[in-house]
């Protein structure tokens, strides 16, 4: 699959955002790919690994993540080291912007050849790419909520 990049403007600035970003074990409350994210070691920040149990097109995946960058108000980068994707990694970046921040999110994603339910790579890359969609205006909404 192709990398996945999406960006959305939020009022709010960039270590409000990371404030949201950075509490992984509530990503399932906003971000639609995540069934369940708990942390693997104790450690908060760059090394972390956490356990993400994720729904994408049909099939659930588990998949172990560490965290290669964590640079406050900045950028989280993590990337899979274990797990039912082919590849997985997640990238945010955050830049101030005059009315708060922009929010990137690179995403490359493979998933694996085998699918509960068959489905084309055009259909999941669609359903992908709309899940991250979704994800960055549920974030947009957590993050600006009063």
């Amino acid at each position: 699959m192709a990398l996945l990049d999406k960006r959305i403007e939020v009022h709010a600035p960039p270590r409000q955002v990371f404030e949201v970003l950075g509490h992984v074990e509530r990503w399932p409350r906003w971000m639609p790919l995540d069934v369940r994210v708990a942390r693997v070691t104790e450690k908060q920040g760059q090394g972390m690994v956490v356990r993400h149990e994720s729904n994408a097109c049909g099939t659930r995946l588990s998949w172990d993540a560490v965290a290669d960058e964590w640079l406050p108000g900045k950028r989280i980068a993590f990337r899979q080291v274990t797990g039912d994707w082919d590849r997985a990694a997640l990238t945010w970046d955050l830049q101030s912007s005059p009315t708060g921040c922009v929010v990137r999110l690179r995403a490359d994603l493979a998933l694996p050849h085998t699918l509960e339910h068959e489905v084309t790579e055009d259909a999941a890359q669609d359903e992908l790419s709309r899940s991250l969609d979704e994800a960055l205006l549920n974030l947009k909404d957590l993050v600006e909520a009063p």
